[in-house]
């Protein structure tokens, strides 16, 4: 999720193409922050996202293999 989000926005895309989204949310009237959820099936990139976005902090990716540890 992190590396799409961020190749999408790097390079202005307008048009929908991040993993494991098939649409985008603005379609239906949502926000991003309404359908990305992390849990322990997220993985270190989508705990690193959330972190990243929301509060943000750029974890190094030495950290993030052991954050992702902490996610319920």
């Amino acid at each position: 999720i992190r590396k799409g989000m961020k190749a999408r926005q790097s390079r202005g895309e307008y048009v929908w193409q991040v993993p494991y989204l098939p649409l985008d949310p603005h379609d239906l009237g949502r926000e991003y922050k309404e359908i990305i959820r992390i849990n322990s099936q997220s993985g270190k990139g989508g705990a690193a996202y959330i972190m990243e976005s929301e509060f943000g902090y750029n974890m190094p990716k030495a950290m993030q293999k052991y954050f992702c540890y902490f996610i319920y």
